[in-house]
C-alpha cells in the first residue's frame, strides 16, 4: 500500500501543475462562449487519453455539469473506430481533418491539443 503522505505530496503537484494552467484555460473561455453564442457548435477531439479528455469535456457540456442548465452544443470527434492510439500524432491530426470534411460543411469551432 502506497504512503499517504507521498499521495498528498503527488496530489499537491498535481494540483499545482493545474493551477500552473489556469491562465491558458480561461484564455479559452471567451472562445467557447462567442461560439456558443453564434449559435455554433464545440468541436473536441484528441487521440489516446487525449481523446478520452475530449469526449469527457463534450459530455460535460452537452449534459448538466452543474445544476440544471440548457445544454450547449458540442460534439467530440474521437471515433475509436477510425483512430487509434497507436497511430502518430502527425496521422491522427490528419485523420481528425478529415473527419471534419467528411461530416460538416464547415468548421464552426475545433478545441484541440
Amino acid at each position: 500500500m502506497s504512503d499517504p503522505k507521498q499521495q498528498l505530496e503527488e496530489l499537491r503537484l498535481v494540483v499545482e501543475s493545474f493551477a500552473s494552467q489556469l491562465p491558458e484555460v480561461e484564455a479559452l473561455l471567451p472562445v467557447f462562449a462567442k461560439c456558443f453564442h453564434d449559435g455554433n457548435k464545440l468541436l473536441t477531439c484528441g487521440n489516446g487519453g487525449s481523446a478520452a479528455d475530449a469526449l469527457h469535456m463534450a459530455e460535460e457540456l452537452v449534459g448538466r455539469y452543474r445544476g440544471n442548465r440548457k445544454a450547449l452544443p458540442a460534439v467530440c470527434l474521437a471515433d475509436h473506430e477510425i483512430i487509434i492510439p497507436s497511430q502518430n500524432t502527425a496521422r491522427v491530426q490528419e485523420i481528425h481533418t478529415w473527419i471534419l470534411h467528411v461530416i460538416l460543411e464547415h468548421l464552426e469551432a475545433e478545441f484541440a491539443e
